[in-house]
């Protein structure tokens, strides 16, 4: 079969594609991602403009599955390195559904067609097939899974299902793990650049760096104004509460997160006009990516690292 070729899908496996990742997908307001920075000393109009960036500001597609992108070449490389290599290898290269270098397949252009691929996938070892996804808000690969906390790709696709603070969660997890914290709250043209090489690889740091500098421009900030120190506050700690993975005697349990609504934030006129504000720019940011499912084509290999 040609490398990348979409075969004819069983209805069962369209089905899945639709259900199995489908979770509570609980949105995130924007009061909450400027209190989740603003706790972990990062200003909010920086980490507004990389999840803009990452995601186009939304963490799940129109029916409710987190947003992703597969990643053939990162499949092929998992399942070399699997036991059972020669089998499983075999199938996914036939199947059109793995590749060894990065840039030989087209990304698939909807979530419609990259769930597919996933379901498609999956039924040759769906850890495999997570771990070779990125997922949600921040675009966290799979492959990172024991680095933000988890026993298993799955698991923590799973968690990700839940709502977009989770999303968000593994975000921070990554940043703090591999030491960007500083970068993404210092922000400017060179903590940028350290942070995007490092969150999306060295090989487009220009193209990252522009990027988030643009949509901070965009969204009236200015880059490397007003940093406060970094507090690495966890998401759990402020606004809706996020259920922090902990380990126990089975491996890592990420309990269901328990929501509680927001209260009213008190204040000026003025205040309550910026909060109204910013509340419309990221229901903007959902309802542009609902419509427009991200076709994230452009990323390079690199782009593995998150």
């Amino acid at each position: 079969m040609t490398v990348g070729k979409i075969a004819t899908v069983p209805a069962e496996l369209v089905a899945a594609s639709r259900t199995r990742w489908a979770g509570k997908a609980a949105r995130m307001s924007a009061a909450e991602v400027v209190a989740v920075a603003e706790a972990n000393g990062i200003p909010p109009v920086h980490l507004r403009a990389v999840l803009q960036v990452e995601a186009l500001g939304s963490g799940f597609d129109s029916i409710g599955r987190p947003v992703i992108l597969p990643e053939g070449h990162v499949l092929y490389r998992q399942l070399k390195a699997a036991g059972d290599a020669q089998v499983m290898l075999g199938r996914a290269v036939v199947s059109g559904l793995a590749w060894p270098k990065w840039g030989m397949v087209p990304y698939p252009k909807t979530q419609d067609g990259k769930y597919l691929w996933l379901a498609r996938a999956s039924t040759i070892s769906e850890e495999h097939a997570v771990r070779a996804c990125s997922w949600g808000l921040a675009q966290v690969l799979g492959e990172n899974y024991k680095l933000v906390g988890f026993p298993s790709a799955v698991a923590m696709a799973e968690y990700c299902a839940e709502s977009e603070p989770n999303q968000l969660e593994l975000m921070l997890r990554f940043c703090r793990a591999r030491g960007i914290m500083d970068d993404l709250a210092r922000g400017g043209q060179a903590g940028f650049e350290r942070f995007t090489r490092v969150y999306n690889g060295p090989g487009q740091v220009a193209l990252y760096t522009g990027r988030i500098l643009a949509a901070v421009k965009a969204l009236g900030g200015t880059a490397g104004k007003g940093v406060v120190p970094v507090k690495t506050v966890p998401v759990a700690a402020v606004g809706k509460p996020v259920v922090a993975v902990k380990a126990s005697g089975s491996g890592v349990v990420a309990p269901k997160p328990k929501t509680a609504p927001m209260k009213p934030v008190a204040g000026s006129a003025s205040k309550d006009a910026e909060e109204r504000k910013r509340t419309a720019e990221l229901n903007e940011w959902a309802l542009f990516s609902a419509r427009n499912p991200p076709d994230t084509g452009d990323k390079t290999p690199d782009t593995e690292t998150a």
